[in-house]
């Protein structure tokens, strides 16, 4: 319902179209009191204009009285998306590329199609971010992108937004509501390594010996698996 002012209304008044819009859903009208009601499209925007015309059948009269101008100024809708609740890949991986993470990814109705997009991906437990070499990325197409430091295992959770450059004028939204994720990396056992003496000397005398750092350089993998247990066969 849209109040037009400044012209002297009357009961006889009645409106006419100037031109089609895909704004307007149906008719307006001119009610006693001079209010205009328009039904409006959803998702549009731009100018619909109208001709005010006074108008008495007892006479045969009509005559345009002016010019009735309504512009519906745009309002950006917010970006929505999908996520999976969790991402797994093994320890020591490498770069991971995970098509489809993210799904449903749209920068509002169809008039806001051609707006570009992008994610933002931030911590949401401490540390998160000191695991990873690269990423986490979440790219416009809804892959996830991410590699994670040598040796590190555990979990790390996520909170995802999309944001279009469609603004915010005229209490518009340019950003999603926000999602959550986990990256999990399952740990896979080092093998553990050692070196060994290639030649041993020992007196022809002796029938029990103790020899020292025969074996040496002795590990059980990597620094997170220093307190597994080892025996050698």
């Amino acid at each position: 319902m849209l109040n037009a002012t400044g012209v002297s209304w009357h009961p006889v008044l009645n409106l006419s179209i100037e031109f089609r819009s895909q704004v307007v859903a149906s008719s307006a009208y001119v009610d006693g009191q001079g209010m205009l009601w328009v039904q409006l499209n959803p998702y549009q925007n731009g100018v619909v204009a109208w001709n005010l015309l006074i108008v008495s059948e007892t006479f045969n009269f009509e005559q345009v009285l002016c010019r009735l101008e309504v512009l519906v100024v745009p309002v950006n809708d917010a970006p929505s998306f999908r996520i999976l609740p969790s991402a797994s890949v093994l320890e020591d991986s490498g770069l991971n590329q995970l098509a489809g993470f993210a799904s449903n990814i749209s920068a509002g109705p169809g008039n806001e199609r051609t707006q570009e997009i992008s994610f933002i991906l931030t911590a949401a437990s401490p540390g998160s971010s000191s695991v990873f070499v690269h990423g986490p990325l979440l790219h416009a197409d809804g892959s996830l992108e991410f590699q994670t430091a040598v040796n590190y295992y555990g979990e790390t959770r996520w909170n995802a937004t999309l944001v279009d450059n469609g603004g915010t004028s005229n209490g518009g939204r340019n950003t999603s509501d926000m999602e959550s994720f986990v990256i999990v990396v399952l740990p896979v056992n080092d093998v553990p390594t050692f070196r060994i003496q290639r030649q041993i000397r020992i007196p022809s005398t002796q029938d029990l010996l103790h020899i020292p750092n025969v074996t040496y350089d002795i590990s059980a993998g990597a620094y997170n698996e220093m307190n597994q247990k080892l025996t050698f066969n």
